[in-house]
């Protein structure tokens, strides 16, 4: 998946990525939502601002790379048809 461009992949191998990178995603909301309720235990908040910092820090690089293999899969499939 690191060493592939989008453009560079099979229509297989993208399929596969964006597998993978959906159960990577959920398996990260679960992670943080335990996370969030070990946080909201603590009477002192202070690490919820880390929780949102690392959240957003590690989605918008998934959300990217899932829509980069979303249009290349929709390009491939309009050529295809």
């Amino acid at each position: 998946m690191r060493n592939k461009s989008v453009s560079d992949s099979s229509l297989k191998e993208l399929i596969k990525n964006k597998k993978a990178l959906k159960i990577i995603s959920i398996g990260l909301g679960i992670l943080w939502i335990l996370i969030l309720t070990w946080i909201v235990s603590i009477p002192k908040y202070k690490l919820i601002f880390t929780l949102l910092i690392l959240a957003i820090t590690t989605i918008i690089p998934i959300l990217i790379f899932m829509s980069h293999i979303d249009s290349e899969i929709k390009k491939r499939n309009s050529q295809n048809s």
